[in-house]
């Protein structure tokens, strides 16, 4: 196994991933495999430390598909190189070019990591000498090499790291971290406003494209579907590269820190600022304020606001938005028909409309009033 720890240490570029597992834990195993003094069971010992760690990143024991992922969220020069070139064509700067021999270099290694990628257990269960149970793993032979390239190639679209792994994330603490659990909300799952998502689509659309968009200030009734509306619009977008970030009140003194990250990534973000209090006495506003007018962060390329708000006062602060999209209160009419939708998306039929009409508008009552929330609550509930 000398051959294969060889290969292993001669890893230049991806350096990185020899000091994460499961290679680390492999090579570990590898060392002390190689070395004749030492006994069987510190083989075993390490050999099993080894799976242990494999089976903890896949639960299949998969050795290619871990290293796969090793190798995905490495930060190496090669990476960087194509970072700073999609960054330049997103800025409208002079394209960046990549050296000839870093790829040279980059394309050598992931051939030996293709190599490492294909051990299997059959390889190494002779240097184990125990002839009692040990767990085992596998490889499907996965090609490194081609899913990195590719994932470079359109490295605007797909993302890396954690942006390539999920499509939303939230401030905490002045970080971004991801949302393992986001909002599900499709697009072909929300009913009504359909004339102010599609303002919100084809802004979002412009954005991607590089087009003038607009900074939008999204304000109405609870309940009605703003926040909703933004969420799905990522993911209506997020094969276009869309990724959403959301930041509530209490994380805005980190506005421009977050904006400033943010346009080091080369994809397209929607910061949604939820639920705001467009209150201007506040600093959290002034900052919002700076931030819309460029005062701070300047032309921000790579990043829109969305800020959803039930709660704004229309003479202080309306007009920095670009775009303002009203979701007002239902109308009876409009609220009957959502929950109409909804139930009928469900495969259901309402055979007596009157008696629908009339639980529809005394649940309302009860919830304090119509909305798009409500009338989802309702629907849920509804029995034929």
């Amino acid at each position: 196994m000398s051959e294969l720890l060889c290969k292993i240490n001669s890893l230049a570029i991806f350096k990185g991933i020899r000091d994460v597992e499961p290679l680390k834990s492999f090579c570990a195993f590898l060392v002390v495999a190689d070395d004749v003094s030492e006994t069987r069971y510190d083989v075993l010992d390490k050999y099993t430390a080894f799976v242990n760690e494999l089976y903890k990143i896949r639960g299949d024991g998969d050795l290619a598909s871990a290293i796969w992922v090793a190798v995905k969220n490495d930060d190496n020069a090669f990476r960087e190189a194509y970072i700073k070139a999609e960054l330049a064509k997103i800025k409208g700067k002079e394209p960046v070019k990549i050296s000839h021999l870093l790829r040279s270099c980059v394309e050598k290694e992931l051939a030996v990591i293709n190599e490492i990628a294909l051990t299997s257990y059959a390889d190494v269960e002779r240097m184990i000498a125990y002839d009692g149970y040990v767990a085992q793993f596998k490889t499907t032979g996965l090609d490194i090499k081609d899913k990195y390239l590719k994932m470079l190639e359109f490295i605007g679209r797909t993302g890396y790291g954690m942006y390539a792994d999920y499509m939303m994330f939230k401030v905490m603490d002045g970080k971004i971290v991801p949302m393992k659990a986001g909002d599900s909300a499709r697009i072909d799952k929300l009913y009504g406003y359909d004339g102010q998502r599609e303002l919100i689509i084809n802004n979002t659309k412009n954005f991607i494209k590089g087009e003038p968009f607009f900074d939008v200030l999204i304000f109405g009734e609870s309940g009605t579907g703003k926040s909703s509306t933004v969420r799905a619009v990522a993911r209506l977008l997020a094969t276009e590269g869309v990724r959403l970030v959301e930041m509530s009140w209490p994380e805005l003194d980190h506005l421009s820190a977050v904006i400033d990250e943010l346009s080091q990534v080369p994809m397209r973000f929607i910061l949604l600022l939820d639920d705001i209090s467009f209150d201007i006495s506040d600093a959290r506003t002034a900052s919002i304020n700076s931030v819309l007018r460029g005062g701070v962060t300047g032309a921000r390329k790579n990043t829109v606001i969305y800020l959803t708000s039930s709660k704004i006062d229309r003479d202080n602060g309306f007009e920095i938005f670009g775009m303002k999209v009203a979701f007002d209160r239902p109308e009876k009419d409009e609220y009957l028909d959502i929950a109409q939708k909804i139930i009928e998306s469900r495969g259901m039929r309402i055979t007596d409309y009157a008696q629908f009409e009339s639980d529809a508008e005394q649940f309302a009552v009860r919830a304090g009033g119509r909305s798009a929330r409500c009338a989802r609550q309702f629907a849920d509930q509804y029995r034929t």
